[in-house]
């Protein structure tokens, strides 16, 4: 399966990779529907919703919950 590798500078992973089945996202995954107007008009825009699996909730997780990087 896949998930969401964050790499610095060097050659080591800053941390763990997300998998894709991790859900601590979920809190993420609401906050870009909610500024894309609601999971209807994201459908509508993007024709799919946002997942906890998704790249883009892991990444705004990464910067929330682990700011030090």
């Amino acid at each position: 399966m896949h998930g969401s590798g964050f790499l610095g500078t060097g050659p080591c992973p800053l941390r763990p990779a997300l998998r894709w089945n991790d859900q601590r996202t979920v809190t993420q995954r609401r906050a870009v529907e909610q500024e894309s107007g609601g999971r209807g008009e994201l459908i509508r825009q993007v024709s799919h919703p946002v997942l906890t699996g998704f790249t883009t909730p892991k990444i705004l997780w990464f910067m929330q919950n682990e700011p030090a990087f």
